[in-house]
């Protein structure tokens, strides 16, 4: 039985940059294969940014469509498109959506169309396939891994859903935060990274048993969601992710040193200069953990978008309905951010 929610893949590499590796091979880009030792991963240096202007930074991400408020129809199609996940990643998306859902039912309520989910889960779990997360260390004095407990507290439930009902990571730095936060959404991804198999008492479980049921397995142990690894995603791929570092509320200057984008996608990265310049990695493919400390020094502030504009949700998917995905672009995921103030 394949085993079920638990996510994601290191991202972020440069499409067709011969000159921005390392001496390392890349994992395999369809980021399904089998799983990469993290102590071998480590970030591939990007090349040279190129300058962009404030006016197309905007265009592309202040200006992207904001996520309307989910109904009970928008429930009932995460749902249904359970059946279309190829990967543990893609399932344990659309779960956390629609759990997202449930948890600001009624009480009553939310139990019956969290039922609702998990036995669509279970239904699908023979054949998703498995999804890994390639590890990686950054040089930076802060490290963002998003599985802090003391920040997981924060959210509803520990984020036992994969879901943070706010838009903001906060990760203590220094004499601030390293806040790390989408746009245009009300809510953020918190994917685990290790695969769960099984469900008790409404909650995430795993067990020893080589055919552990997915309910009822008396095997079967509840997780502690707060101390659960994690990697971080908006809604989708419209869903611009920000990285800055703050104190009492104001901007400082960082050094970002790497980061790693948790999926298939290809990623367009932008940062502002504490001059107020802006530069871009235009196409950061996926699968990969990512270097950008010789250029992103004292600056104010990164953004991550989708790279491209095709509505294909890419390996992660079946795509069987018209239409196609789910959403409106791939999910992009990322880990392993590494600033130092």
């Amino acid at each position: 039985m394949a085993r079920i929610a638990g996510l994601l893949f290191l991202v972020v590499a440069l499409a067709g940059c011969s000159a921005c590796a390392k001496d390392v091979d890349p994992p395999d880009p369809g980021g399904d294969g089998p799983a990469v030792d993290p102590q071998r991963v480590e970030p591939r240096r990007v090349g040279p940014p190129a300058p962009v202007s404030q006016a197309e930074v905007e265009r592309d991400v202040v200006n992207t469509p904001g996520m309307p408020k989910l109904t009970l129809d928008d429930f009932r199609d995460f749902v249904r498109w359970l059946d279309q996940a190829r990967t543990l990643r893609a399932a344990s998306h659309l779960m956390g959506v629609a759990l997202h859902f449930a948890h600001q039912q009624p009480p009553e309520r939310r139990q019956v169309l969290a039922r609702e989910v998990y036995d669509a889960f279970a239904r699908a779990q023979p054949r998703l396939e498995p999804s890994f997360t390639i590890g990686s260390e950054g040089a930076g004095e802060c490290d963002v891994d998003f599985d802090n407990p003391a920040v997981l507290g924060t959210y509803f439930d520990d984020a036992a859903s994969q879901i943070g009902d706010s838009t903001i990571w906060d990760e203590p730095c220094a004499a601030g935060v390293v806040r790390v936060d989408v746009l245009k959404n009300d809510h953020i991804h918190l994917n685990f990274e290790t695969p769960t198999d099984c469900i008790i008492d409404g909650q995430f479980g795993r067990c020893s048993a080589a055919d552990c049921q997915p309910f009822g397995d008396p095997d079967c142990v509840a997780i502690v969601p707060a101390d659960e690894p994690r990697d971080f995603a908006g809604h989708d791929g419209t869903t611009p992710i920000r990285i800055r570092h703050l104190a009492g509320g104001s901007e400082l200057a960082y050094t970002m040193h790497s980061f790693a984008n948790v999926g298939n996608e290809p990623v367009r990265v932008y940062y502002r200069t504490q001059a107020g310049e802006w530069f871009q990695w235009n196409n950061l493919a996926g699968n990969q953990a990512w270097d950008t400390s010789a250029f992103t020094v004292d600056v104010t502030e990164v953004l991550i978008v989708h790279a491209g504009t095709s509505l294909n949700c890419g390996p992660d998917w079946e795509a069987a309905e018209p239409g196609g995905c789910p959403f409106n672009t791939a999910p992009i995921f990322i880990d392993d951010v590494s600033i130092s103030p």
